[in-house]
């Protein structure tokens, strides 16, 4: 198993960033997610999760602790979300943004 410490990710974590696309930001996560399956596999296959010394497992695991810590996806798609509503944008739809179902009627 890899040891990690707080100092192990510190200098790591990045700048929150405010995305202006919502649904970008998620589909650039997952898509970044998907491109690391292949070094996951072959990580795992090589016994590298178990091995402390293994210095690729040992790269990724700080990464994606790092990422999920300080700059990428949920906390910075939550800061979206504050802006928007600060902004006035979240919770009042203008009337292109409403589905037929819920206008009012003419």
């Amino acid at each position: 198993m890899i040891e990690v410490k707080s100092s192990d990710l510190t200098a790591r974590i990045g700048k929150p960033t405010i995305y202006d696309d919502a649904f970008q930001a998620i589909v650039d996560h997952y898509l970044k997610a998907g491109r690391l399956t292949v070094t996951v596999y072959q990580i795992d296959k090589a016994g590298g999760w178990a091995d402390k010394q293994n210095r690729q497992a040992r790269e990724l695991v700080l990464q994606q602790l790092a990422g999920g810590a300080g700059g990428h996806a949920q906390s910075d798609l939550h800061r979206l979300g504050q802006k928007r509503r600060a902004d006035g944008c979240i919770g009042r739809p203008d009337e292109s943004e409403r589905s037929a179902k819920h206008r009012e009627p003419a």
